[in-house]
């Protein structure tokens, strides 16, 4: 079994407001909202075409949710991913309208280090039934499932001066219903895939500066509980890759690459205490050498930990309370800076 460390306590948070989730928000944002190093962003889609949008600041305190200006009329969207490139958070999902005629599109917005958006030409080229971003070396990286038969891997290149590069095959690939994430690691790109999930490991790839990639060694899930993977989150904290995994059993599982290899993956839970239900949403990102970990649960929480540069974690803290969410929202992602 996995050992229980003491965890920290969660620092005090703010007393804040709710805040208007209009469609109508201002485009320019509070100097208060500036990006600031060490910002963490947090976004969760509403079931039209609403996005919110929130920052937990380096002390622990979280601002008020507020809508991103210009929400599209739709009935619902989804695929929601996002990453921090220097000061600007880069933000996109799918959109769906399904009243005469039934119509889809992919939404760009970014957030600039004022903390104005911008709404950017979409990006999609055929079906984006998964799509993860990373920033690297001061790039925001794309990576999305399509073809055919929507099991192959396709990466692209958006550069600081806004040009993306064309999409170039990778030499991997996921079934229709598993999972894969990216995360930047200096000047590469690091790759997982879950790929069946039942056969108990994860595929580790590498691309390096100049455009090549490397398949890496196996990454085995086999935790005391036998839950097998279901889904996978990534993020490079320091000089070490780490890895979220919920499993079969609605658990959320940790383990980390350092330069003896993978660790064992151990029960998050047995650290920060019991979320409360099991785990239906996740998101992971770094900042400042520590890993953040958003959860849905299936209680309908919104949750958040950290995991300390020495391994320790804390409770979690209930963000809905925390910046006084009061409706309903559905997909999650987190990126840090």
């Amino acid at each position: 079994m996995v050992s229980r460390r003491t965890a920290l306590q969660i620092p005090a948070v703010a007393a804040l407001t709710m805040a208007s989730l209009t469609a109508t928000a201002p485009a320019q944002a509070d100097p208060s909202a500036q990006h600031i190093p060490g910002d963490v962003h947090l976004v969760r889609t509403l079931g039209g075409g609403e996005v919110a949008h929130t920052i937990r600041r380096g002390d622990g305190s979280w601002y008020p949710f507020n809508a991103i200006p210009g929400a599209p009329r739709a009935h619902y969207s989804n695929n929601l991913v996002s990453a921090i490139v220097g000061a600007e958070e880069h933000v996109m999902h799918n959109w769906y309208y399904g009243v005469g005629p039934y119509y889809q599109e992919y939404r760009y917005v970014i957030r600039h280090a004022d903390g104005s958006w911008t709404e950017e030409a979409p990006v999609a080229d055929g079906p984006t039934s998964d799509v993860d971003l990373a920033a690297v070396a001061g790039e925001l990286h794309r990576v999305q499932r399509g073809g055919d038969a929507g099991t192959a891997l396709t990466h692209r290149v958006r550069h600081a001066d806004g040009t993306w590069t064309p999409w170039t095959a990778i030499p991997a690939q996921v079934d229709y219903d598993s999972d894969f994430a990216i995360a930047g690691a200096g000047g590469d790109l690091r790759l997982l895939t879950l790929n069946p999930p039942a056969n108990g490991v994860l595929s580790s790839f590498v691309r390096h500066a100049d455009g090549t990639w490397q398949q890496g060694p196996d990454v085995p899930f086999a935790p005391p509980s036998g839950a097998t993977a279901e889904a996978v989150d990534i993020a490079q904290v320091g000089t070490e890759l780490h890895a979220v995994v919920v499993g079969s059993d609605g658990g959320l599982y940790h383990a980390a690459l350092r330069s003896t290899g993978w660790t064992r993956f151990h029960e998050v839970a047995s650290q920060t205490g019991a979320p409360g239900g099991t785990v239906s949403q996740f998101s992971i990102t770094a900042s400042r050498g520590v890993l953040h970990v958003a959860i849905v649960t299936s209680e309908s929480r919104l949750l958040h930990t950290v995991r300390a540069g020495d391994g320790r974690w804390q409770l979690f803290g209930d963000v809905d309370e925390a910046t006084t969410l009061a409706v309903a929202w559905t997909g999650l992602s987190i990126a840090g800076s």
